[in-house]
């Protein structure tokens, strides 16, 4: 990862297997949580700028899960779509590396798959 803060996307989903710290090991100090309906990525993007001008972004890492009643459509088309335009945003730096994750609640797991497609 390269050097800055991370930043997780997630659902804004109350429902408590949904929250990142139990997944990721979280630092305050260099972890910033977004957490949108259904994971998306569209209403972040101000979000991410600003976050970006003020503390330099190392990553972000969009994670949506499965059963999700505030997102429709195939999770891996969703994540794709979402790595696609934050990576084609005019307000985001080229450089940031973006990945992402399914959660699949019944089990916990988190399965990377933003590695089947160009970025």
């Amino acid at each position: 990862m390269s050097a800055g803060a991370l930043v997780i996307i997630s659902c804004s989903d109350p429902d408590p297997r949904v929250d990142p710290s139990r997944y990721f090991n979280l630092s305050a100090n260099t972890t910033s949580v977004l957490r949108t309906a259904g994971g998306r990525t569209h209403n972040a993007i101000n979000s991410l700028y600003s976050l970006d001008q003020n503390a330099r972004i190392g990553m972000i890492v969009v994670v949506q899960h499965t059963g999700c009643t505030s997102s429709t459509g195939d999770l891996e088309s969703n994540i794709r779509s979402d790595i696609t335009a934050l990576k084609s945003s005019p307000y985001l730096r080229t450089e940031i590396p973006i990945i992402g994750y399914i959660l699949d609640i019944p089990t916990g797991q988190l399965r990377e798959c933003s590695d089947k497609w160009p970025g």
